[in-house]
């Protein structure tokens, strides 16, 4: 489950953060995003996200196409 906010900082450029909180059998970890994506056309785009948990970072990169 996630919260967040999402802009469009430039024509190209799409920002996003929030909050994202999961539950796996009997733990619960709450953890913070920051996202990036660069959009090349209307159906093509690149992403870069963050997301700090209190005991691990993860770092991932997507590509997404819309249609």
């Amino acid at each position: 489950v996630g919260l967040g906010i999402r802009a469009m900082a430039t024509n190209w450029l799409e920002l996003s953060t929030g909050l994202v909180h999961g539950e796996i059998y009997d733990e619960s970890e709450t953890g913070f995003v920051l996202d990036a994506r660069a959009h090349f056309s209307k159906v093509f785009s690149l992403g870069l996200d963050f997301v700090k948990y209190s005991d691990e970072d993860q770092l991932g990169v997507s590509a997404r196409f819309s249609f």
